[in-house]
C-alpha cells in the first residue's frame, strides 16, 4: 500500500469482519455478536488500527463499521441488528473518529434503501452507503438513496464472480456480469466500485475458507508470469 501511495492518491475504506474473539459472545471469529460490555473496547480498538495506519503513512479515507452485518458465516464474520449496529456507531464509534469518515450497511442492495434508513442519523462521520451485489443489482434501490439521500456517497464495496463455486470457463459470461453492473451502476448514482481481487492463483486462491473466486489479473500455473482475463 505504501508503494502504491508512491504512484497514486488512493483513497481506503477499511473494513473489520470480526472483532477479536475476546469481544463477542461466542468467543469466535466466526459468527456470534459483539458483547454490549465490549462496545467502548472495541470503538478504541478500530480507532487503534486508523492510528496505526496513519503511523504507516497509510491514510484510512473511509471505514465500514461492520462487513455483512446480518450475515453468520463459516467465515469471518459477526452478526448485528439495526438497534445494536446503531448504537456501536453513534454512541461508541463515531465520537472517537477524526479524519475517518464512516460508510453503513455494507451488505447485499435487496432492501437497501430502507436497512440504509433505519441505520442513518445525521451525523458528520457519516458520508456513505455500502453494498454488495451478491443477491441481485436492485438499480431501483439506488435510485432511492440518490433521491432521498443526494450527498450520500453510493460505493458498491465487494463484488466477485465464481464465489464459492470456481468455474474456469466462464470468464466471458462473468466479465459480461461485471460490465453490465459496473456501466448499470453508474447510472444509478454508484460513486465508486471496488473489485473483491485484483490478483489470485489459476485455481481461484488462497482462501484459508476454500471461498475460491475469480479475479482481472491470475497467476499461471507454472508461477512465474501473470494472465489479464476477461473480467480484466
Amino acid at each position: 500500500m505504501q508503494k502504491i501511495k508512491e504512484i497514486t492518491d488512493v483513497k481506503t475504506i477499511l473494513t473489520p469482519w470480526s472483532p477479536p474473539k475476546r469481544f463477542k459472545t461466542n468467543n469466535s471469529l466466526y459468527g456470534g455478536t459483539l458483547k454490549k460490555e465490549s462496545y467502548n473496547d472495541y470503538a478504541d480498538y478500530l480507532v487503534k488500527a486508523i492510528s496505526d495506519y496513519e503511523f504507516m503513512n497509510i491514510n484510512i479515507d473511509w471505514l465500514s463499521p461492520q462487513n455483512e452485518p446480518f450475515a453468520s458465516q463459516f467465515w469471518e464474520s459477526c452478526k448485528f441488528n439495526i438497534a445494536d449496529l446503531k448504537d456501536f456507531i453513534y454512541n461508541y464509534l463515531a465520537p472517537k473518529l477524526k479524519n475517518t469518515k464512516l460508510i453503513l450497511w455494507d451488505h447485499n442492495k435487496d432492501n437497501l434503501y430502507n436497512n440504509f434508513k433505519a441505520l442513518y442519523e445525521k451525523n458528520s462521520k457519516v458520508k456513505g452507503v455500502a453494498f454488495h451485489w451478491y443477491t441481485g443489482s436492485f438499480y431501483e434501490e439506488m435510485d432511492l438513496i440518490l433521491e432521498n439521500y443526494p450527498d450520500i456517497l453510493q460505493i458498491e464495496t465487494e463484488m466477485c464472480c465464481g464465489f464459492s463455486r470456481y468455474k474456469p470457463k466462464k470468464w466471458v459470461i462473468d466479465a459480461e456480469y461485471y460490465l453490465t453492473e459496473i456501466i448499470n451502476g453508474m447510472h444509478h448514482g454508484l460513486n465508486a466500485f471496488l473489485d473483491w481481487n485484483m490478483l489470485l492463483s489459476y485455481l481461484g486462491g488462497p482462501n484459508h475458507r476454500f471461498n475460491n473466486c475469480k479475479s482481472a489479473v491470475i497467476l499461471n500455473k507454472r508461477k512465474n508470469d501473470y494472465i489479464k482475463t476477461p473480467i480484466y
